[in-house]
């Protein structure tokens, strides 16, 4: 049997098995968060750090893991929990995107959905979903998106309720690691984070090189730290030069949550010249470490991306062109490297606008990702007839004050 024959059974067995929730949900108690949270994913990411802020609410939540089932070869000890628990009725916040929801609401069955309010968290980085994910609907009550940017995308494909519940993210203590990660004492050291399998050319790798190699000059000391996951293929380190160049690093290697600070931690500014963003975990991470942030402005990153606290590259659009073929349909943007290069220059030169962006940074990343914000995020079918700890019932009483 072929691939595509495999697939195409595939598709055929999990829309015969799917599972659509209940017209009328009439359930309580903790909400029970599904997804892929062992996958070294952002939608592995996702769901990790919704379970740990409902946590964190005092919430009890329960998990489903479904790594195992449909990502088996890629999986990490990040998420350590204790086996699968779905108990009671309360809400199903499912990590997965539309295409996948077939085959996952089988997976989960009829006994574990019946019942349940049903929520798909979903992300999506252009500004117009994908062909066939309005089809997604049928297996949600609402849905559930980082930012407005993709908020304003699903309204248009989808006829369910839609709700902003940006990721809740916060800053773990770190340790500069400068000679860990390849970086010379005394050298400039600015850190871009890439991954192949969310598209190197959406990520603009080549961008990120283009603005480092223009900002640099002979006789100066720059180190461009690249963390990549998923790896890149010979081909694309030789395209990108990846091995030639002896001011570029390349980390290829899976970080833990600690590692990921200390790299944060170790860097004089954070590049991120991605195209579009559905939220922008790096972005956001460059803040709440307090890193001076040279950032494509626009698209998702805009709820939290502030002129005061980052350098905006400006961008124009353009039809999305990626050789990876994982989009393939409307525009991103592509961003000014003349800019982006100036910004890096000036950060270089002006220790004094490294530190002012630094402090401003991480105090506004402290409020917009404070967890009282993150709570009045929430449905109050997510927080009624839940099981409520002590910090639930301090932030509960704070905002009813």
């Amino acid at each position: 049997m072929t691939n595509a024959v495999r697939r195409i059974a595939a598709r055929i067995y999990h829309a015969a098995t799917a599972v659509r929730p209940s017209p009328a949900p009439d359930g309580g108690g903790p909400p029970v968060v599904v997804g892929f949270l062992r996958s070294p994913s952002g939608i592995g990411e996702s769901a990790r750090l919704c379970h740990a802020g409902l946590a964190r609410l005092g919430l009890r939540p329960g998990h489903v893991d479904v790594s195992h089932r449909f990502q088996p070869h890629r999986m990490l000890d990040r998420f350590v929990a204790p086996e699968d628990r779905a108990d009671g009725r309360g809400p199903l916040i499912l990590h997965v995107n539309p295409p996948e929801l077939p085959a996952v609401t089988g997976f989960l069955g009829r006994r574990l959905m019946r019942h349940r309010r049903v929520i798909g968290y979903w992300a999506w980085e252009l500004e117009d979903l994908p062909p066939g994910w309005s089809r997604g609907a049928r297996f949600v009550h609402e849905a559930w998106v980082p930012s407005r940017f993709v908020a304003e995308a699903v309204r248009r494909r989808i006829d369910r309720p839609v709700r902003v519940v940006p990721h809740l993210l916060e800053a773990t203590p770190a340790t500069p690691r400068r000679a860990a990660f390849g970086i010379d004492d005394g050298a400039f050291a600015v850190l871009a984070v890439a991954d192949a399998r969310s598209s190197l050319t959406r990520k603009n790798l080549a961008g990120v090189l283009a603005a480092f190699r223009a900002a640099r000059r002979p006789g100066e000391r720059w180190r461009l730290v690249l963390k990549l996951g998923g790896g890149a293929t010979p081909r694309e380190r030789a395209v990108f030069g990846l091995d030639d160049d002896p001011d570029v690093a390349v980390v290829d290697r899976t970080l833990s949550g600690d590692a990921m600070a200390d790299l944060f931690a170790s860097a004089d500014a954070v590049l991120s010249l991605h195209r579009s963003e559905g939220f922008g975990l790096v972005p956001a991470m460059a803040l709440l470490h307090g890193r001076p942030l040279v950032s494509t402005e626009g698209t998702g990153c805009a709820d939290f991306l502030t002129t005061d606290v980052y350098l905006p590259v400006p961008g124009r659009w353009v039809p999305v062109d990626d050789p990876q073929g994982i989009y393939r349909h409307g525009r991103w943007l592509d961003p000014d490297i003349d800019s982006a290069a100036a910004h890096l220059r000036r950060l270089r030169a002006d220790p004094e606008l490294r530190a002012d962006l630094g402090r401003r940074a991480r105090l506004h990343a402290g409020r917009f990702f404070a967890l009282d914000r993150w709570r009045d995020s929430l449905g109050d079918d997510v927080l009624a007839d839940a099981d409520f700890g002590e910090t639930g019932a301090v932030l509960a009483a704070r905002r009813n004050a």
